[in-house]
């Protein structure tokens, strides 16, 4: 390879193919040229030459082994960008691929490579016709933590009539809980699928770590975040989280450029703290080797995985995770997660990365105290046959504090407490789930907004072509066939359940440096006991398949949770909370450049 691939100027580092540049590549290529009848994987960061060790190993097969092939992409549309861009490319790079084009107007179609004693397949798996029409020795498969599930069972089967075969899977890492998918059979009935398949490959595999050496003890280690210490202390993370105080702020925040300067990788066998450069991942890696960590499933699966503090820049990984951790704290859970199965390739598993709290977190201040910093307040009330359960919450930037919790019994009893706290009518949200008629005449007579919750995980924006928790606005007329019709219109509000409470679970577990959801000292007890009437509970499914999903504990009271749940809708959508009040990439870089 390194005599044959010559890269192209475009590409990030042209001239000949160099393995040092990549050491963490060399064993999955090794093994992809000599090894037979295997199903391999590798499971690596963003940007770490995993996608081009599978294009590597295909360019080796095509030439060497003279047997057909398939390419899988996420979709058909990226399975055409990549033959127009990266394999155009890379077939220009290498001579020997070149010259075995089959040289009629066929052999270089986008979606079809014919040579001379071969040909190449390039589709997307998003079709299931594709997945299940075509057969191929040797299959290539780009980003399966992307595809539907069940895809790779299918492309299993695609390879068993070859004497020799191979299956070669590169990807970043996939989710244990991953939600559960239903799909019809050919039989016209309904299987569910699932979880992510990259996950229980990993786990059917090897397991083949890669070890840096230490330049201090010469001891081989795994690098995981928790050796990455931000503090500046010596000293590891604890349960993942952050370390020492030496880069925080007086408010217990990182700040960046304290962050750049105190930065370290901590060696677990020595302890020795290694500065981000460079010459230190070039001196860790010197000499690093996979280890296999479950030799039991040797003769199976081989498996790969390295993450990105073996080659990628580690101040660029600690700013990432501190805006991860910031957008965490307001409740947004998404760049967390892209930077776990991404960065780091490993697993998400929420429960691992975000730690629940049981107590609630008590602000130091009484119930009816306004807080002059508050940006909103609003009021949420849950329905029920001969009471409302509401609750008054102010919510800031970055953090919330209780005002009030009542239980009413007439709707008018819920305009005084609104005129009370003088708060405006719009910012009332009013469970419709129970009674939506009766709840639309109130909505209509006081100004407020109906809310219904739902299981659907996420509802379409099509303004500006976004998934949120909750609904665009649906529109209601409280009197329509009446003699009361008026043409007055009551906005309701879907929000997706499930998701609600995981944005408040998480809100709730966001302690540190210092509570952000807060309720006050002298809340009720049955309050209390209202918001720990639910818990997060692992499933099964069809298949045995373990997922997580929220239900009530028993028969216990839960309205004013429901209340709190409506509190999260509604400052998700006046931009406080969620991925809603997450800064733009100006809006981070400026106040880096401040810090």
């Amino acid at each position: 390879m390194s005599r044959e691939v010559e890269f192209a100027p475009s590409r990030p580092i042209a001239g000949h193919f160099n393995c040092a540049l990549s050491p963490y590549i060399a064993e999955p290529l090794a093994i992809a040229m000599s090894e037979r009848n295997r199903e391999l994987w590798l499971i690596a960061s963003w940007q770490s030459a995993k996608t081009l060790a599978l294009e590597l190993a295909m360019l080796w097969l095509m030439v060497n082994d003279g047997q057909s092939a398939i390419w899988n992409a996420p979709t058909n549309e990226r399975a055409k960008e990549f033959s127009s861009t990266r394999l155009s490319e890379l077939m220009d790079d290498c001579a020997p691929m070149r010259g075995l084009l089959a040289g009629d107007r066929f052999s270089d179609a986008k979606m079809l490579k014919r040579f001379v004693h071969s040909s190449l397949i390039i589709q997307g798996v998003d079709a299931i016709g594709n997945v299940q029409s075509k057969s191929a020795g040797y299959i290539f498969n780009d980003e399966p933590w992307l595809w539907e599930p069940g895809r790779i069972g299918e492309l299993r089967a695609r390879v068993t009539k070859y004497a020799r075969w191979l299956i070669f899977n590169a990807t970043t890492a996939g989710e244990v809980y991953a939600a559960v998918k239903g799909r019809i059979d050919e039989n016209g009935e309904m299987q569910t699928v699932g979880p992510d398949e990259t996950t229980q490959a990993w786990e059917a595999s090897d397991q083949r770590e890669w070890h840096l050496r230490c330049p201090a003890c010469r001891g081989f280690f795994a690098p995981t975040w928790d050796d990455m210490d931000l503090g500046g202390n010596g000293s590891k993370n604890k349960e993942g989280r952050f370390s020492g105080d030496l880069s925080r702020n007086d408010s217990g925040e990182f700040v960046l450029a304290k962050v750049r300067k105190n930065l370290r990788l901590i060696c677990p066998l020595c302890q020795a703290a290694h500065a981000p450069s460079r010459v230190t991942t070039e001196a860790l890696n010197d000499g690093a080797h996979y280890r296999v960590l479950k030799p039991e499933n040797e003769g199976g699966i081989i498996a790969w995985h390295y993450n990105a503090i073996c080659h990628y820049d580690w101040l660029k990984l600690a700013e990432e995770w501190i805006r991860a951790h910031k957008a965490l704290r307001l409740g947004n859970v998404g760049p967390l997660k892209m930077f776990v199965q991404r960065r780091l390739a490993e697993t998400w598993v929420p429960g691992k990365f975000i730690h629940s709290v049981a107590e609630l977190s008590t602000g130091g201040y009484k119930l009816g105290e306004k807080w002059p910093e508050a940006l909103h307040t609003f009021l949420t009330v849950d329905v029920q046959k001969d009471c409302f359960y509401a609750v008054a919450r102010q919510w800031g930037s970055g953090i919330s504090r209780q005002l009030a919790v009542e239980r009413l019994l007439t709707v008018d009893d819920v305009e005084k407490m609104r005129i009370k706290w003088e708060i405006p009518s719009n910012w009332v949200g009013i469970d419709a789930g129970w009674n939506m008629d009766l709840v639309l005449v109130y909505c209509a007579r006081f100004g407020y907004a109906a809310l219904n919750g739902v299981k659907r995980r996420a509802f379409y924006h099509a303004e500006d072509n976004q998934h949120r928790i909750y609904s665009p606005v649906r529109w209601h007329n409280a009197y329509l066939g009446t003699k009361a019709d008026v043409g007055q219109r009551v906005p309701e509000f879907l929000f997706s359940t499930q998701a609600v409470n995981d944005r408040l679970d998480t809100l709730r577990g966001m302690t540190d440096p210092t509570p952000i959801w807060t309720v006050a000292e002298d809340c009720p007890e049955l309050y209390k006991k209202h918001m720990d009437a639910c818990r997060k509970r692992e499933k099964r499914n069809a298949q045995g398949m373990p997922y997580f999903e929220w239900e009530q504990i028993g028969s216990r009271p839960d309205h004013w949770r429901d209340a709190e749940l409506m509190q999260v809708v509604m400052a998700s959508m006046a931009g406080l909370v969620g991925a809603e009040a997450a800064p733009n990439d100006a809006e981070e870089a400026d106040r880096a450049k401040r810090e």
